[in-house]
């Protein structure tokens, strides 16, 4: 029995009683029978009560029949009597005696209730530490010539510090620490703007507005025009960041473009390069976003492209005379991609997978800190356990095992959350068809059993962080910290071939960087588990999942140990 309560509140008493019987290896019969009698001796409230419901003594008292429920050969209890009633402390040690004495248990108590422990049969007095004398209660009482045994422990802390101050030595040796401030790289920041247009389509059929036509053929999707008198004022716009480009069509665009085009079919080059200077478009862009700039120069020319094709139709010319000489064809995807099906398959692994570290990073902490992964450890009867080779290297098992083991505590975190994992796995994909509306030409089964992988690989990474941590704010603090650089050097908004070599390289370590590749190949290509970017993204997460459970098990058990 742990001096800290070691119980789940949101149990009602017979449900605790119930769970860790049942880990002692208790039969439920047995343990109705055995909480009978222990709701006498402890005067225990009504079993539907919910722990955390209870006062503080009353709590101590479930905890003590949790710990005496099986009646284990050997009893280690930590102040099992503080807050109890003066009767109620009289009968718990009435019990222990007897169990003592007719059961022939091995019973040790902590105490801080000096006096109360004379019914002991060897009493230990300890002080910072240090055994000061351990006997037998009237031994003790006879040897130092006392009547109490207070009197006995205050004589023995005397005699303590007269020897601490003889050893003490005149010196004392100081350590320096010196502090290092690491390095800390600066985080990628995303600008997600959106350009649009507003105004009707009306194409101009007057030559000599032809100016006028073209702007018709802008994207009217990413593009807003902003109508400006002169060129100083629509470049300052862009100096001053209210406008992303500034295009300048000269008052001679429409003529000379005309003539232009006459001058070619007439094969009069020479006065065809005089007019090229009067039906240039002059754009100046604004490059500081890389993203859309690249969308403003397509839209810019294929708008450019649509109009001259459709201005060469009306004058019955064929269109294939002024087509470039360069064409390209799409594989997979689209003439006009769009960035969010390029992005969406690693931003939803992404948000499953810290979904699920979200679900077990605290768990392992929390049980440990409030003393029930200890409680759990050291519950039940003594085991041997056989298992395969591979097992027995990783848990260290052929051993003599006393309770529930980490693999057990673990497999059990997983069963419980992976529902919930489902759950949020679902939704996060229901949203990204439906509401977002991103393409997937391929499986979507495939697709969802990615996902679930990736959200059980996610749940494996939190028992890691869980298994490392001491308290929560670290444990949040790492989780943190790792989902930025997973998300930008996982090839989900940086691609792969722009990441220098070294970045590169840390990226294909990453668990989510093959899983992404993966489920991208499925949505936008079609590609089916044959492929080898899609069945390597399968064999890596559940490497992956296999790795961080091992190393979580290792954790848990180095730190049981």
């Amino acid at each position: 029995m742990p001096q800290e309560l070691a119980l789940y509140g949101e149990f009602s008493i017979n449900e605790t009683i119930l769970y860790f019987g049942w880990i002692y290896g208790l039969k439920t019969k047995d343990i109705k029978e055995r909480v009978r009698f222990l709701v006498d001796l402890l005067d225990l409230p009504p079993g539907k009560r919910l722990v955390k419901n209870l006062s503080g003594g009353q709590q101590r008292r479930v905890s003590l029949a949790v710990a005496v429920l099986h009646q284990p050969e050997l009893l280690i209890l930590d102040e099992p009597t503080v807050g109890v009633d003066p009767i109620l402390r009289a009968n718990i040690w009435n019990y222990m005696v007897r169990e003592a004495k007719e059961k022939k248990q091995s019973i040790i108590i902590t105490t801080h209730y000096i006096d109360e422990a004379r019914q002991a049969q060897t009493i230990g007095m300890m002080r910072s530490g240090e055994i000061l004398a351990e006997n037998a209660p009237e031994q003790l009482l006879k040897m130092y010539g006392c009547t109490s045994l207070e009197e006995v422990f205050l004589n023995l802390s005397q005699q303590q510090e007269i020897a601490l101050k003889a050893d003490t030595p005149t010196k004392s040796v100081e350590k320096q620490f010196k502090v290092r401030h690491e390095k800390k790289s600066e985080g990628l920041g995303e600008l997600d703007e959106k350009l649009s247009i507003n105004g009707n389509q009306t194409i101009v059929r007057d030559w000599e507005y032809m100016s006028c036509g073209y702007l018709v053929y802008l994207d009217i999707d990413t593009i807003n025009l902003e109508y400006y008198p002169d060129t100083s004022s629509c470049t300052k716009a862009v100096v001053e960041g209210k406008a992303w480009g500034c295009m300048y069509i000269k008052s001679t665009f429409s003529e000379a473009l005309l003539e232009r085009v006459k001058r070619i079919f007439l094969n009069n080059l020479l006065e065809s390069v005089k007019h090229t200077t009067l039906s240039e478009i002059q754009v100046w862009l604004d490059m500081t976003n890389h993203q859309i700039a690249l969308v403003l120069q397509r839209d810019i020319l294929q708008g450019f492209d649509n109009f001259t094709k459709d201005v060469v139709k009306q004058c019955h010319v064929d269109s294939t005379l002024f087509r470039p000489p360069i064409r390209f064809e799409t594989v997979y995807g689209s003439n006009r991609p769009v960035f969010t099906n390029f992005a969406a398959p690693g931003v939803i692994l992404t948000i499953v997978f810290f979904l699920a570290v979200s679900l077990t990073a605290l768990a392992l902490i929390m049980e440990r800190n409030e003393g029930l992964l200890g409680r759990s450890f050291v519950a039940g009867k003594p085991v041997y356990l056989h298992v395969s080779i591979i097992f027995s290297l990783c848990l260290n098992i052929d051993q003599f095992i006393i309770g529930v083991t980490a693999t057990e505590i673990l497999f059990s975190h997983v069963f419980t959350q992976f529902i919930v994992m489902v759950g949020q796995t679902l939704l996060a994909l229901l949203f990204m068809i439906a509401v977002f509306k991103v393409d997937c030409i391929g499986s979507m089964v495939g697709v969802i059993v990615m996902a679930l992988l990736q959200g059980l690989c996610g749940m494996c990474f939190g028992f890691v962080i869980s298994a490392v941590c001491t308290h929560e704010r670290n444990a949040i603090q790492v989780s943190l910290g790792c989902f930025y650089p997973t998300i930008m050097l996982s090839g989900s908004l940086w691609p792969l071939e722009a990441m220098p070599k070294v970045l590169r390289c840390i990226s294909w370590m990453l668990p989510l960087t093959l899983a992404t590749r993966a489920v991208r190949s499925i949505m936008l290509r079609g590609w089916g588990i044959e492929w080898s970017h899609v069945y390597w993204g399968y064999v890596a997460t559940c490497a992956w999942i296999a790795i961080f459970m091992i190393v979580a098990i290792l954790i848990v058990k180095f730190k049981k140990a």
